[in-house]
């Protein structure tokens, strides 16, 4: 039947084109079985070439030139069948072609059968057998082909796993020019052994091109001290390169030397932290998205927002769950905090979590356990137990308050104590320092404990009765403002017992003056403050007395009382009153001469000295004129002073100097009383307070007597004070009492900066800024503008805008 319709075939195509005998010629030859002319003449029929084109007939020919071995005519032969030409499209016949003519050295076919195994056209997909033809190949492949060669090796996928090969075919790939493969290449080798100085090598050629990925694998390498010295300041460097150019990985690193604040070299700046986690986390980083969720959650470095807080913790669990990211998107089902409640949801989740060993999902889940429909009374207690033995907050007082009231469990108070006591031991962590979980309330739990241990005392529930002990805790519960153990302590107060204690006392009136557990009042804490201070002598109430009269806003504000009530406790000994009621002291007043009594005047006189309070005693130091702008020190050179007392210029930018030059003021002023203050802040400074060193040695500074402020100075930066530290600085700064020294200076701000002095972190803004004492950094010097701004630095305001202007 075949060989008839290749009869009719040729006789139709000799009618058509009678007068081309070549393929009159190639027909007979054709027919007699001559390869070589079968293959030409299917040629002709798949080009139209002297015949009429069909590719039918070039299907007939091309079949018994195939059938012969011939590698391109199955070639041929398998695309008419792939692609459906001359006959019905079957891929299961073109790939068996496409693989006899593999098989006869068809390179061509090689190719495109290995992407058939590949995409599983027309066979049964293997990754084996399509790494297996690529390889045959792969001197003529892609770049990007040769790559996926080298991946399959490194990885052992679809072929026998071969670092070697790995590394041989991604050398193949880099020579062709393919990024990617540097990269890859390169961090095999780091990975095989960090400590191989080609290694780094590598990484270094490809992060100098430019790769971000390399990097940041460099800024973890120094940071982690993996193949290299450990050096965070090169750390940060590398990650500064890459996230500037949108690196999640570098971004997520920056974030968290901001977030947790451990780096010497990048203060503490929540802020920053959570712009740099929202960038990361928008890049698909999974671990910024997880901790852009606890900043959002618990309301770090911007408002709370418990929705979007949802939406990413979600986001981290769906593409790499660990347990803390499942107990945190577990919370939010648990409360309905973000997304709709869904009690089954967390259920599921906190025990993933908890298994896992996570304490916080070992407390959640049994707290949950409890309830119904969910309700496993023994489980509960499984869980509450392991969370408890590991000192969980929550977990002990759940247990406490289950065996105090005896529900789920036999009444127990002993054993009731004993979890509250445990618990009483513990510091909750407050909300915005929570930075792993999601915030559960551990404050309001933990004042609750303590006011619940006061009970225990009160009643003799599983403890000996202790109305002293009683009292103890629940003062302690009052002063973080629970609501119940300031009611109790006022029922004591009420009782009017002469033999109250007078802590008791002073913790209800400062529920009042403070607003801890009841609403603000004034009138009611005075009295008792009152009585305090005056029949008992209560040096704390007197303290507070201070405050009272001293109280900008308070109607009975009383200036007169509150430095005798300064007096009083100063000479007991109090060296922070001492230190307060030397600084009144040093106030400067306006030196004007009282107004005469009569008119018209007589003939003009010398004004007297102005009158001082009568409670300030006149010497003749206390009214020496002295004006705020006399710290500053006239010099030959352009450098600037810096100086505490006048205001400030936005700094000149030009000449990367600080100006700090402002007018006099117009009316004369002088101390309140010089020689009071000298006195009590030199009282308070023999018992090392750190605000009379401080102020001691800026009254010293003043006079120019920069030895007597340097060691004040000094006294105050060794104990941590951040303004000691500060003004120490601006002493070496100047060369004030020292030898000059930027580095020393640039030192002194930034212990103060750290701490949240504002002041310090502005002039740490213009070091870094000018590189005065420290290398010159615009993105540092940006990073404290930006905190002092926040904190109310109008000029670090002004200067932040010309860095980031100049950046």
């Amino acid at each position: 039947m075949k060989n008839l319709f290749l009869a009719v075939s040729v006789f139709l195509a000799s009618l058509a084109y009678g007068q081309d005998t070549s393929v009159k010629k190639l027909m007979k030859l054709a027919e007699k079985g001559d390869v070589k002319a079968q293959s030409e003449l299917a040629e002709a029929y798949l080009k139209g070439k002297g015949v009429k084109r069909s590719f039918q007939d070039a299907a007939l020919w091309l079949e018994k030139v195939a059938e012969t071995g011939d590698a391109q005519a199955q070639y041929q032969l398998a695309h008419l069948h792939l692609d459906g030409k001359g006959m019905p499209k079957s891929e299961e016949k073109g790939t068996e072609w496409l693989a006899k003519a593999a098989e006869n050295g068809n390179q061509k076919a090689e190719q495109e059968l290995a992407l058939c195994y590949r995409d599983g056209r027309g066979v049964p997909q293997s990754t084996e057998k399509y790494y297996a033809w690529i390889e045959k190949n792969a001197d003529k492949e892609k770049a990007e082909t040769l790559l996926d060669l080298a991946k399959a090796y490194y990885a052992g996928d679809g072929v026998t796993k071969d670092v070697n090969k790995a590394k041989f075919w991604a050398d193949k790939a880099a020579k062709k020019g393919n990024k990617e493969a540097e990269l890859l290449l390169a961090t095999w080798v780091y990975e095989i052994n960090p400590s191989n100085p080609e290694a780094i090598q590598r990484l270094m050629q490809v992060a100098e091109k430019g790769d971000t990925e390399a990097q940041a694998m460099i800024g973890e390498s120094y940071l982690n001290g993996k193949g290299v010295e450990q050096s965070e300041s090169k750390a940060i460097e590398w990650f500064e390169k890459a996230a500037a150019k949108g690196n999640a990985t570098a971004l997520y690193h920056l974030a968290n030397f901001y977030f947790y604040g451990n780096s010497p070299l990048i203060g503490k700046f929540p802020k920053k932290a959570l712009d740099y986690y929202t960038q990361a986390a928008n890049k698909g980083n999974v671990d910024a998205q997880r901790q852009l969720a606890v900043c959002l959650y618990n309301g770090i470095g911007g408002t709370a927002s418990q929705r979007d807080a949802f939406n990413w913790i979600l986001k981290a669990v769906n593409a790499n769950p660990s347990p803390i990211t499942e107990n945190n998107l577990a919370v939010c089902y648990a409360t309905g905090n973000g997304t709709r409640q869904s009690v089954a949801q967390a259920v599921e989740l906190f025990r993933k979590a908890a298994d896992a060993g996570d304490v916080a999902a070992q407390y959640n889940l049994g707290a949950l356990l409890l309830e119904e429909p969910q309700q496993d009374v023994k489980k509960a207690f499984e869980y509450l137990e392991k969370a408890a033995a590991q000192n969980h907050l929550l977990a002990l007082k759940k247990l406490g308050d289950l065996n105090f009231t005896g529900k789920y469990t036999n009444q127990s108070y002993t054993r009731a104590f004993e979890y509250y006591n445990k618990a009483a031991k513990l510091t909750p962590t407050p909300e915005n320092q929570m930075l792993d979980y999601f915030y559960q309330g551990q404050a309001d739990a933990y004042a609750d404990v303590l006011f619940t241990l006061s009970q225990c005392y009160a009643d003799g529930k599983g403890v000996k009765k202790s109305p002293h002990e009683a009292a103890k805790w629940a003062m302690k519960a009052a002063d973080l403002s629970h609501k119940g153990a300031f009611d109790w302590l006022l029922k004591k107060v009420e009782a009017n017992d002469p033999k109250e204690n007078p802590d008791v006392i002073l913790t209800v009136a400062d529920g009042y003056f403070y607003g801890k557990g009841v609403k603000k009042q004034n009138d009611k804490a005075f009295p008792l403050y009152e009585r305090l201070a005056k029949q008992q002598d209560n040096t704390q109430a007197q303290k507070r007395l201070i405050e009272y009269y001293f109280e900008a806003k308070n109607p009975q504000k009383d200036e007169e009382k509150a430095v005798y009530w300064s007096e009083r406790v100063a000479k007991k000994g109090d060296a922070e009153t001492q230190s307060n009621l030397g600084k009144y002291y040093m106030t400067f007043v306006p030196d004007v001469a009282p107004a005469p009594k009569e008119k018209p005047a007589p003939a003009p006189k010398t004004p007297a000295p102005a009158k001082g309070k009568t409670t300030t005693v006149t010497t003749a130091a206390s009214t020496t004129t002295a004006t705020p702008t006399t710290r500053t020190r006239v010099r030959p050179s352009a450098r600037p002073t810096i100086t505490e007392n006048t205001p400030v210029k936005t700094p000149a930018v030009n000449n990367r100097k600080v100006t700090h030059n402002a007018p006099a003021p117009k009316t004369p002023m002088k101390r309140l009383n010089e020689h009071k203050g000298v006195l009590w802040l030199s009282k308070a400074a023999e018992q090392n307070n750190v605000a009379a060193l401080t102020e001691l040695g800026a009254y010293y500074e003043s006079k120019q007597d920069f030895g007597q402020a340097v060691t004040q100075y000094q006294k105050a930066a060794h104990r941590e004070y951040a303004e000691g530290q500060y003004k120490l600085g601006n002493c070496y700064y100047n060369g004030s009492g020292l030898e000059r020294s930027n580095e020393k200076a640039a030192d002194y701000y930034k212990r103060a900066a750290r701490q949240g002095y504002a002041p310090a972190q502005f002039r740490l803004g213009n070091c870094y800024y000018h590189g005065e004492g420290i290398q010159q950094s615009d993105t540092r010097a940006i990073d404290w503008f930006d905190q002092a701004c926040d904190s109310g630095e109008k000029q670090a305001c002004d200067m932040l805008k010309v860095a980031v202007a100049k950046k």
